[in-house]
């Protein structure tokens, strides 16, 4: 567990980074366009991948995963106040489906590897 505190900054960071680019004003560079729920989809696979590196076992995990989830729906409440996004229920299927790929996905890498092994 001697990475958790490295893990842990880089996951406040990551958060970070996604609530910018989630709530900033949309421009020609960050208009996804149809590619959106594909990028949705995998900033939530990190969110999921990120919380299983800090969680000790996967009852926390879970709880991050929660945690997660709720963000997502924060994040959708926040962008319906602004006058230059929209609230999505679209988005968030595709924060929860990334939320659960990220999971499947670390729970197979943790078969191959055990999970504290890839926290020391």
């Amino acid at each position: 567990m001697k990475f958790r505190p490295v893990f842990i900054a880089l996951f406040i960071t990551y958060m970070a980074t996604v609530s910018y680019f989630s709530l900033k004003t949309p421009d020609g560079l960050t208009d996804l366009g149809n590619w959106d729920k594909l990028a949705h989809t995998t900033a939530y696979i990190g969110f999921a991948l990120l919380g299983g590196m800090i969680a000790g076992n996967r009852r926390q995990w879970l709880g991050i995963l929660l945690l997660c989830a709720a963000y997502g729906v924060l994040i959708e409440f926040l962008q319906s106040l602004t006058i230059y996004r929209q609230a999505s229920a679209a988005d968030l299927l595709a924060n929860i489906t990334g939320l659960l790929l990220g999971y499947a996905l670390l729970h197979w890498l943790h078969r191959l590897r055990p999970l504290a092994a890839c926290q020391s």
